[in-house]
C-alpha cells in the first residue's frame, strides 16, 4: 500500500511517496485474546504482551515447624546460572541467596548448619562417590570471598526424596533441625519451586 505525504515549510511544499508495509504475526501457536485483539492494540501492551521474560524466581520458603501448613519464616530467592522456579542446581555453578543467612530459627542454618550463618552464595557439588551433597560457602556475591571450603551438607539428603532423587518442587520437606540422622520429631520444614542438586 503506497500512501502520499505532503510536507510545507516557508512556502514550499514537498510531496513524498511511501510505502506502508504491515509486519506479518506468526500466530500459529497462539491463543487469541479478545481484549488485545491485534498487536496494535494498546490494550495489549497494558497487560504486559511486550514482555518476554515470564520466568519466575527460584524461591525457597523455610518454617519453622514441622510443617508447612503454618507461616513462612523466611523466603529465600535464589539467582545465578539461570536458576529460575522449576529448574535444578547444577554441580559446581554458583547461585546467589537473599537474604543472607542469618543466626535465627527461621533460618536455613537452623535446618542444616552447612548452609551457613553469613552464607550470600555458594556452589553445591557431589561427593566423589555420589553419596552426599557438598557445599562450598561464600560471604559475598557470585562467589569471590570463600567463608567455608567445600563441606559434605550436614543432612545427608537435604533436598532428596532418596539418595540421587530431587523432591519436586511444590513438596513439603521435613527435617529434624540440625541432625545428620533423621529419625525422630520434625521441627524444620522447607519447601522449594526448585530442585536441589541430588547426589
Amino acid at each position: 500500500m503506497r500512501s502520499h505525504t505532503t510536507n510545507c515549510a516557508r512556502g514550499v511544499c514537498v510531496r513524498s511517496r511511501s510505502a506502508h508495509k504491515s509486519a506479518e504475526l506468526d500466530a500459529s501457536d497462539a491463543i487469541y485474546d479478545e481484549e488485545c485483539g491485534n498487536r496494535y492494540n494498546y490494550k495489549c501492551w497494558r497487560k504486559g504482551g511486550h514482555s518476554l521474560d515470564k520466568k519466575q524466581a527460584a524461591r525457597l520458603e523455610m518454617y519453622n515447624a514441622g510443617n508447612c501448613d503454618g507461616a513462612v519464616g523466611t523466603t529465600y530467592t535464589l539467582s545465578g546460572n539461570g536458576l529460575y522456579s522449576g529448574d535444578q542446581l547444577q554441580a559446581g555453578l554458583c547461585y546467589n541467596i537473599d537474604p543472607v543467612v542469618a543466626d535465627t530459627a527461621e533460618a536455613l542454618a537452623s535446618v542444616d548448619n552447612r548452609l551457613s550463618v553469613g552464607m550470600k552464595s555458594f556452589k553445591p557439588s557431589c561427593e566423589a562417590n555420589g553419596s552426599r551433597t557438598l557445599i562450598h560457602v561464600f560471604d559475598d556475591l557470585n562467589c569471590g570471598n570463600e567463608l567455608y571450603a567445600e563441606r559434605m551438607q550436614q543432612i545427608q539428603h537435604f533436598g532428596e526424596v532418596s539418595g540421587a532423587t530431587a523432591y519436586a518442587p511444590g513438596v513439603c520437606q521435613e527435617y529434624v533441625g540440625q541432625s545428620t540422622g533423621q529419625s525422630g520429631t520434625k521441627t524444620k520444614a522447607i519447601k522449594m519451586n526448585f530442585l536441589w542438586l541430588a547426589c
